[in-house]
């Protein structure tokens, strides 16, 4: 079987900044970015349980330099009529939005020169291994574990910087005739991988608890509830030094290592959240040139956004060297409509 693919993204980023001080002048940053990607997979059985699935995909960047390539594969073994392995490795190219400190950064820097900003919206690669059980337990329940490690670079202002994961996945999922119920926990460690000598790092920890439930509300209408809490591990927040280094040396790294110990990762690995998201849909069948499609408008209501992306922000020196978010816990509704065919 071969499957193959094209996309076509656009995104735009802008940010402002309005100080309160008189004959101060306002600051604006904006980028845009525009990709195009192509993608091409084969899947070939090796065997009457065994079957690979390997595959290439070049992604261009407006403003970047030659296609970026990301290869793929997976290995996938029935280990018996209700029981699947897999294992899968491969890399992947997206466009991330600029952390806090390359957004300050880029507005301090609009108001010495309009004319010189920073990327708002960096090329970031992500490199990972899968390994993966998903098994089914009687006629209705579902049972997903999974073990992972991945590699992170463009996350931050440093191109070269590198930030590297690995964790846990557990998923249950019972499925009825009109409704659907799961439950998921996910424990995952970043680290800093700049540095490989153990001089310096910076290690913390996170677990996720998501649960959620969705059904049919009648013929065409339906329901989804999402619950999710997240909770930083601070005990896991790691200073290294190298014990062979000399005496002096070795105090200064220490005391260099209590004194940074901000998350590897940006938007507030730290801070605990819960999220709940609540979602209303119509789906219609639809029939075009011969083939049978659904067409699904949704409304969604999201909250805890402030957790990543707040609309507005404040920042008074006499208080904190750090930005606030101006609405905590902000409700949006989002409105949209989804055609699969």
């Amino acid at each position: 079987m071969v499957r193959a693919g094209l996309s076509v993204e656009t995104l735009d980023a802008a940010y402002s900044a309005d100080p309160l001080g008189a004959g101060a002048r306002a600051a604006d940053a904006a980028s845009a970015s525009t990709s195009v990607g192509g993608y091409v997979d084969v899947s070939r059985a090796l065997g009457s349980e065994v079957t690979l699935r390997a595959g290439l995909r070049a992604d261009r960047f407006s403003g970047d330099g030659m296609p970026r390539l990301s290869p793929r594969a997976a290995v996938t073994w029935h280990v018996g009529p209700q029981a699947l392995l897999a294992v899968a490795t491969g890399r992947y190219h997206q466009t991330a939005r600029a952390n806090d400190v390359t957004v300050e950064e880029s507005l301090t820097e609009a108001v010495a020169d309009p004319n010189r900003v920073r990327s708002l919206l960096p090329v970031a690669t992500a490199d990972h291994v899968v390994v993966s059980l998903d098994q089914t337990l009687g006629s209705s329940v579902r049972l997903g574990l999974a073990g992972f490690w991945k590699g992170y670079s463009g996350l931050r202002a440093d191109p070269e910087e590198r930030i590297l994961s690995s964790g846990v996945d557990l998923r249950v999922q019972r499925r009825g005739e009109r409704s659907t119920a799961w439950l998921g926990y996910g424990l995952s460690w970043y680290w800093s991988g700049t540095d490989l000598s153990g001089s310096s790092s910076d290690f913390t920890g996170r677990q996720l608890l998501t649960s959620g439930l969705s059904g049919k509300l009648g013929s065409r209408f339906g329901g989804e509830l999402q619950v999710a809490y997240g909770a930083g591990l601070p005990y896991t927040a790691v200073p290294f030094g190298s014990a062979d280094a000399p005496e002096g040396k070795r105090d200064l790294t220490v005391a260099g290592g209590v004194l940074d110990q901000a998350p590897p990762l940006p938007g507030g690995l730290e801070e605990d959240f819960l999220r709940v998201d609540l979602g209303f849909h119509a789906e219609f069948r639809t029939s075009w040139l011969g083939r049978d499609g659904s067409l699904r408008p949704y409304v969604r209501v999201l909250n805890a956004l402030d957790r990543r992306d707040a609309l507005f922000y404040a920042f008074q020196h006499w208080r904190s060297d750090e930005l606030t978010p101006l609405a905590r816990r902000p409700l949006v509704p989002v409105l949209g409509v989804s055609w699969t065919f």
